[in-house]
């Protein structure tokens, strides 16, 4: 104990907590869930927000990779061959924090729009080459702080998920805007009419992409406490979504205490790979 407390000031003196976020593959099967691989950062760094795409049979991994030493996020890509990584590249690095990369493909384009808060406007990147090739197409909800931007495309529209605040940062955490828009360049969106359409801890910040299984559409979204950004998350189905109603069920959850592992103390992030197996972020306790 004393040794971790001593590690524990020493790493925080060269900017680096005594926690750390990596990538990680799960099974579900009967409910329970179950680590399948494991993927470190490198010392320096945290890896979180996932985000796989599967493209001419081969599987990719976008995600945020944050540097301890700059205290920024930039996205970066990786192939997933054999379980192993290969060719890990950067894709997109600012003077200002990305995380988030949500990627999402409309008529055979591939469009990405990471999370950039900290530069008060939200940014949207087609892909010119796949994967590692991006230009920006538009730039959405200027002046405001704006984070984990999610699309999903249903009735022939496209409706944006986003979490906001008008300046007390933990807003972010607790309050979900809902915005329609007709076209991909998400320009003159329409604002639901209870924006925000949640306002709690538990539900509201997003927590990777919608998916459609069977007839139904499901939303991930993060569970956080007072003082504990990245407890959890839950798996909701959408029963409505309109610019007048929009409500959502709890389908399954996932916490620390769903691993047989007393290191893990976060878990914050879904993607669906397949009907059992989806790629996650975990925080480890004192894991150098």
């Amino acid at each position: 104990m004393i040794f971790k407390r001593l590690s524990e000031k020493l790493l925080l003196f060269i900017g680096i907590k005594s926690y750390r976020w990596k990538l990680a593959i799960c099974e579900i099967k009967n409910k329970k869930v179950r680590l399948l691989r494991l993927f470190n950062p490198g010392f320096f760094e945290f890896w979180a927000d996932p985000f796989f795409i599967k493209h001419n049979n081969k599987k990719y991994i976008f995600f945020e990779c944050f540097n301890y030493f700059s205290k920024k996020g930039s996205i970066q890509c990786f192939e997933l061959k054999d379980n192993r990584i290969i060719n890990k590249k950067t894709i997109l690095k600012e003077d200002y924090h990305l995380s988030y990369p949500h990627i999402f493909k409309h008529k055979k384009k591939y469009y990405l729009i990471p999370e950039s808060s900290e530069n008060n406007k939200t940014s949207i990147y087609e892909c010119i080459k796949f994967p590692f090739s991006w230009k920006k197409i538009n730039t959405i909800f200027k002046g405001e702080k704006v984070c984990d931007t999610t699309i999903v495309f249903k009735n022939k529209k496209f409706w944006l998920f986003v979490n906001k605040t008008q300046g007390d940062p933990s807003e972010l955490n607790k309050k979900l805007y809902i915005y329609k828009s007709d076209k991909i360049n998400f320009k003159n969106l329409k604002s639901a009419q209870d924006n925000p359409v949640i306002n709690n801890l538990k539900s509201s910040r997003s927590a990777g992409s919608i998916f459609k299984r069977n007839k139904s559409y499901f939303r991930p979204a993060q569970i956080n406490k007072k003082n504990i950004y990245g407890y959890g998350f839950t798996i909701n189905e959408i029963m409505n979504l309109n610019l007048h109603k929009y409500n959502q069920v709890e389908t399954f959850k996932v916490t620390p205490k769903s691993f047989n592992n007393k290191n893990i103390c976060g878990v914050h992030h879904y993607d669906r790979i397949d009907d059992n197996t989806f790629i996650t972020d975990l925080c480890f306790r004192f894991s150098f």
